[in-house]
């Protein structure tokens, strides 16, 4: 069977070409050729030890509270449409929130990030106002995420390689961990302490989880002095894999939004008890939070695009075969809804973990923090327009949710398609091989 690294099979240049191609003097070319043996080095890569599984634990306390509130907005978004917000329609609510989410810039403190972050819950469960909320969760938040997100999961990088997707899976698992806890813990204290209180006891823990986080992530290279610190999103679409590779995180991100902050609404609409409603969106990041740790480990062995293209078409069958089953039968329980959660989740949750190492396959490991900000950086549009659009399909429908499923499925279909592309530019087209 052949395998494939893409960019971290390196070789390296030869000094004439180097001098060539940069224009440099010999003691900058010795800075540079140290610094290429630092980043391209396969046998320099830990791999495993106390510091780099440190450093996954921490990426898991980033992910636990950035990626675990954006699997909570379901939950939030039910809850404020029946009390706060009554008189605002699902898409003009969803499209403050999802300010939010995936809302990544330039590497950034992860402290200033864990400030951020806690402020902004702390003054949402003050809030009382659309433009509050939307203020506070979505634009303080979603800049405080940027500042946690992407030096947390560039240093993961730093630190493995060869088994980078199962140490980016362990730590992309958080978010489905936090999704867990967040989304029993706001339902749980809402009846006993209130909405208020409530979202500030989810902001102490996620203090905690962000200030631990700014105490064990740390990186394992020096920066790299011939690289830019500015994120540009130009050579995204100089570059056929990345550009199909971007498309392909779009994709996905436009499709993770609908069911994390519709199927409850869903469930509700069809009758099923207001409980067990918001614990479905528990059993989905439950299973996400499998749907993380294992692809990242089947992708070290069997190729990460290999993975992300059957997990992704995997979202779209059980999208199709399930769900839509479910909105045009009436006569079906709460059953195939578990088993949809389950599902959805276990094929979705690569979605989040396998991103950062295809990406990393493909780009220089120098440039991978500016080039992983300027993918999401694209795909935060995504996020911006997927749910409003989702909510303007229910509107349309008079709350009967068939168009917004099949736009869910087809996204999905899209983005495999995506996959295969940027996977074929980026080796050959050969089944078996390993990419």
């Amino acid at each position: 069977m052949h395998q494939s690294y893409g960019a971290t099979e390196y070789d390296a240049s030869s000094q004439e070409n180097i001098e060539e191609k940069n224009y440099v003097d010999d003691e900058q070319l010795e800075d540079i050729n140290d610094r290429d043996e630092e980043y391209y080095n396969l046998e320099a890569y830990p791999d495993n030890g106390w510091k780099a599984w440190t450093v996954v634990f921490g990426a898991f306390c980033v992910q636990f509270s950035t990626f675990g509130l954006m699997n909570t907005i379901g939950v939030l978004l039910a809850s404020l449409s029946e009390n706060q917000l009554s008189d605002f329609s699902p898409s003009s609510i969803s499209w403050g929130f999802f300010q939010h989410t995936h809302a990544y810039g330039p590497r950034a403190l992860i402290s200033a990030g864990c400030l951020g972050l806690t402020t902004g819950l702390m003054l949402f469960s003050i809030s009382t106002q659309f433009y509050q909320f939307f203020l506070t969760f979505g634009i303080l938040g979603g800049i405080s995420a940027s500042l946690l997100l992407t030096p947390s999961i560039t240093a993961v990088n730093h630190w493995f390689n060869f088994k980078r997707g199962l140490a980016v899976g362990i730590a992309s698992s958080g978010g489905g961990v936090g999704g867990v806890v967040f989304s029993l813990a706001i339902r749980g204290l809402i009846p006993i302490v209130g909405f208020a209180w409530a979202i500030r006891v989810i902001g102490f823990i996620v203090f905690t989880a962000t200030g631990t986080a700014a105490i064990l992530v740390c990186t394992r290279l020096r920066p790299h002095k011939q690289s830019s610190a500015v994120i540009e999103v130009a050579p995204i679409f100089k570059d056929m894999r990345l550009m199909f590779t971007t498309f392909g995180v779009f994709m996905i991100e436009l499709g993770l939004a609908i069911p994390v902050a519709y199927f409850t609404s869903y469930a509700l609409s069809r009758g099923v008890d207001l409980s067990f409603s918001y614990q479905l969106l528990a059993i989905l990041n439950a299973g996400s939070v499998i749907g993380r740790w294992i692809p990242g480990w089947v992708a070290d062995h069997w190729g990460r695009f290999n993975t992300m293209i059957i997990t992704t078409a995997g979202c779209a069958i059980c999208t199709f075969s399930i769900w839509m089953t479910i909105v045009y039968n009436n006569n079906v329980g709460t059953g195939p809804m578990i088993l949809y959660m389950i599902l959805f989740g276990l094929f979705s949750g690569s979605g989040v973990s396998l991103t950062p190492v295809c990406l990393s396959q493909i780009v220089d490991l120098k440039d991978y923090g500016k080039r992983y900000g300027a993918v999401n950086g694209v795909a935060s549009l995504a996020v911006l327009i997927g749910s409003p659009i989702a909510g303007a399909f229910v509107g349309a429908q008079n709350n009967e949710y068939g168009c917004l499923v099949g736009f869910c499925g087809a996204i999905y279909v899209v983005a495999s398609l995506f996959f295969i592309i940027a996977r074929v530019c980026s080796s050959d087209s050969r089944f078996l091989t390993i990419f």
